[in-house]
C-alpha cells in the first residue's frame, strides 16, 4: 500500500496490548477515547455478534450429527477438529457480507464517503480534535490526559 500511496486510518480502542508509539508509514492510528468503544465500535454493534450466531450454528450441526456415537459431552467437545473450527470460521464471516458490515458502520456514523473525506484531511496535529469529535458523538467528556 506504502508503493501506491494509500493512505489508512487505523481506528483503536485504548487495550494496553495496542502499540501506542508505533511509528508506521501512511498509516495513522487513532485512539478512541476511554470509554467510548461500545458506542463508536462497529464490531461491538454488531458485527461480532453475527460472527458468533453463524460460526456457533455450524459448531452446533456438528454436535448433532455426532452426538449417538458419543458417550459423554466431553468426549464429544474433543472431537471438533481444528481445521473444521477453521472452515467454519471463514464460512461465517464469508456469510455475514459486506452490505451487514456495512450497515454497523453506519450505524456508528461511519460511511466510506465520511471516512475517506477525514482521511484526506487527517492531519496528527488535528487529532486532539478529533477524539473530542469522537467523545461528543459517544456522548461523553472528553479528557486529553
Amino acid at each position: 500500500m506504502r508503493n501506491q500511496a494509500i493512505k489508512i486510518l487505523l481506528v483503536l480502542d485504548n487495550v494496553t496490548c495496542h502499540a501506542h508509539g508505533a511509528q508506521l508509514k501512511n498509516v495513522k492510528l487513532l485512539f478512541l477515547p476511554p470509554n467510548t468503544t461500545s458506542k463508536l465500535q462497529p464490531l461491538d454493534h454488531g458485527v461480532i455478534k453475527c460472527f458468533k450466531m453463524e460460526y456457533r450454528e455450524r459448531a452446533l450441526r456438528h454436535v448433532i450429527e455426532r452426538m449417538d456415537r458419543c458417550e459423554s459431552a466431553s468426549e464429544l467437545s474433543k472431537k471438533i477438529p481444528v481445521g473444521d473450527a477453521l472452515d467454519w470460521i471463514k464460512t461465517s464471516w464469508k456469510k455475514i457480507g459486506q452490505e451487514v458490515i456495512t450497515k454497523w458502520f453506519v450505524s456508528c456514523g461511519i460511511s466510506s464517503r465520511e471516512v475517506e473525506r477525514k482521511l484526506d484531511l487527517f492531519d496528527e496535529s488535528t487529532t486532539e480534535d478529533q477524539l473530542a469529535e469522537l467523545s461528543k458523538l459517544a456522548g461523553i467528556e472528553y479528557d486529553p490526559e
